[in-house]
Order: structure tokens, then C-alpha cells, then sequence
């Protein structure tokens, strides 16, 4: 990407370097489901990074049968894989997983300062999208 905005720098440029950061965590809500699961594990997928998705306990069977149909596409095994079970359990195990370096949430604002906090017990990272109390 050129810089030549800043005077000085016309002959420069800048280039970007996407690394995939390792094992996601994607905690998914009931609503919108599908979307939401998404822009999690899709953008993670495409990184370079494996995924390891926990779909809402209320409504697991649309993400299960995406997750079967991306691996009977060829998806490698490991790459994404789904873990169902109450949030509360299922959640705060991957939050505090060593082998996790990212926890993506959506969720309340008390669901996502539980996720944040049980992920800064070993320094990874979390993003949080509220939907509401």
C-alpha cells in the first residue's frame, strides 16, 4: 500500500502480513445463529487459523450440519470442530483452555466480561459483540 501521503514518503510503501494466531474459540448466541457463527469462523477459517465453535444450546443443529457439510467438502478434520453444552460450562472451559489464543463471544455484557476475564488468566486474547443485557 503506497504511504505517499505523508510528504517525504512517495517512493515508500507499506505491506501488510496476516499470520494466523492459532486456535479460535467461537461462542455463539441463539439469535442469528448462523450469521453470527459466520463472521467468527469463517474470517477465522480464512486466516489460517482452526476453529473450534460452540453453537447456542438452545438451537446446536444448523451449525452441526455445517460443520458436517464443510468437512464433507474437504475440509481438513481438525480444522473446525464443534463442542455442544451449556455455556456456562462449555464457555468458560474454552476461555481458559492453554491451547486457545483467541475467544470470540457474542453475548451479554456480563457473558462477555466473564469471557474476558477467564481469558486474561492466560493472557489471550477475546472480542466481544454485546447483544444486550
Amino acid at each position: 500500500m503506497p504511504v505517499d501521503a505523508v510528504r517525504g514518503n512517495e517512493r515508500h510503501f507499506a505491506i501488510t502480513i496476516r499470520q494466523p494466531i492459532g486456535v479460535v474459540a467461537a461462542i455463539v448466541p441463539f439469535n442469528y445463529p448462523v450469521e453470527l457463527w459466520g463472521h467468527k469462523a469463517a474470517s477465522a477459517l480464512a486466516a489460517g487459523n482452526a476453529v473450534i465453535s460452540k453453537p447456542p444450546s438452545a438451537c446446536p443443529l444448523t451449525l452441526l450440519k455445517i460443520a458436517e457439510l464443510m468437512q464433507a467438502c474437504g475440509l481438513p478434520p481438525h480444522a473446525h470442530q464443534m463442542v455442544t453444552g451449556r455455556g456456562e460450562v462449555v464457555g468458560d472451559f474454552l476461555a481458559r483452555s492453554d491451547g486457545i489464543q483467541l475467544v470470540t463471544v457474542t453475548g451479554s455484557t456480563a457473558v462477555g466480561v466473564r469471557i474476558a476475564q477467564l481469558a486474561a488468566e492466560n493472557l489471550k486474547k477475546s472480542a466481544h459483540g454485546a447483544r444486550g443485557q
